[in-house]
């Protein structure tokens, strides 16, 4: 998997490039997420998928064990894609949501003092699973 370096400052990547992010479907923050990334994406630029629902992230080569640890984001430009997770990936919607330029430079702090990726770990370890109940009546949450 390639990490993104992207330039500092907002704009996001450029206007053809779409994104796709990929979160965890049973996490309250990560779904919370999702739906304000939606919201704000006027340029509807922006697919957000659970990986517990959708497993086209195979085809970038991302692990489930990687998503279980943290949000990826791919960044899908004519004939390449490029893989961003954890606190890069933030910084890089940061950067595509032009209602959330102005975190920016917070969260371009935290990543200079080394606090970014910390905080982000910290809240994808301390996320809270809590199943779908729709999912449970399709027989998702059988025990085996």
């Amino acid at each position: 998997m390639r990490r993104a370096v992207e330039p500092p400052g907002p704009g996001g990547p450029g206007p053809r490039n779409r994104l796709v992010v990929y979160v965890d479907g049973l996490c309250v923050y990560c779904r919370q997420a999702g739906r304000l990334i939606r919201a704000l994406d006027w340029g509807q630029r922006v697919a957000v998928r659970s990986f517990r629902d959708d497993d086209s992230y195979r085809r970038f080569g991302i692990s489930p064990v990687a998503l279980e640890e943290a949000m990826h984001v791919v960044v899908l430009a004519p004939g390449t894609f490029r893989v961003t997770s954890g606190f890069p990936a933030v910084l890089l919607l940061l950067r595509h949501l032009p209602l959330l330029w102005p975190l920016w430079p917070v969260a371009w702090l935290l990543e200079r003092l080394g606090w970014g990726e910390r905080a982000y770990r910290w809240v994808a370890r301390h996320r809270w699973i809590l199943p779908d109940p729709g999912r449970c009546r399709q027989g998702a949450c059988t025990r085996q």
